[in-house]
């Protein structure tokens, strides 16, 4: 379990006794999660969530970080890498509180969680994303991913993105 730093972010593995109180706005919220699982979380679920993430970390040696700002330590979001469940593929996946969005944070994140998967010797990353999630995609492209395909999984069709 690695923690990860940037200019302005510490990305620390995911603690859910932690994490919890920080991130239930953020996972809890329908406008951040409009295009991202079922929606927003309860607070049972993001327990669920955090706890699987900290098995993960046990299980793979991937997992979720929470992103806090180095400045106060505030929580802004998540971010994860994680081998997918319904294909052979290592994905990374974010979430960030919409105080935050445009700010840069998303990108400082990914990038940086690109580079130690590729430090790792992972050498394909990919992000599923729904079609209408015109902002991840944007961030995607961005950092340097591109579309591969549209793949159906768990009865959705989701875009395939590939660095």
């Amino acid at each position: 379990m690695s923690v990860l730093t940037t200019q302005r972010l510490s990305l620390s593995p995911h603690d859910p006794a932690r994490d919890a109180a920080g991130l239930a706005p953020i996972l809890g919220d329908e406008e951040v999660m409009r295009h991202i699982g079922a929606g927003a979380m309860s607070t049972e679920a993001i327990a669920d969530y955090l706890q699987r993430h900290a098995d993960m970390w046990l299980n793979t040696g991937m997992g979720g970080w929470a992103l806090r700002r180095s400045e106060d330590d505030a929580v802004l979001g998540n971010i994860f890498l994680k081998p997918v469940r319904d294909l052979p593929e290592i994905e990374v996946g974010y979430t960030l509180g919409r105080q935050h969005w445009g700010q840069g944070y998303a990108r400082e994140a990914l990038t940086e969680v690109v580079r130690h998967g590729r430090g790792r010797g992972i050498d394909r990353i990919v992000a599923l994303v729904r079609p209408g999630n015109t902002r991840s995609i944007r961030l995607l492209l961005r950092c340097g991913f591109a579309l591969e395909a549209t793949v159906p999984i768990r009865e959705k069709l989701l875009e395939l993105y590939v660095i």
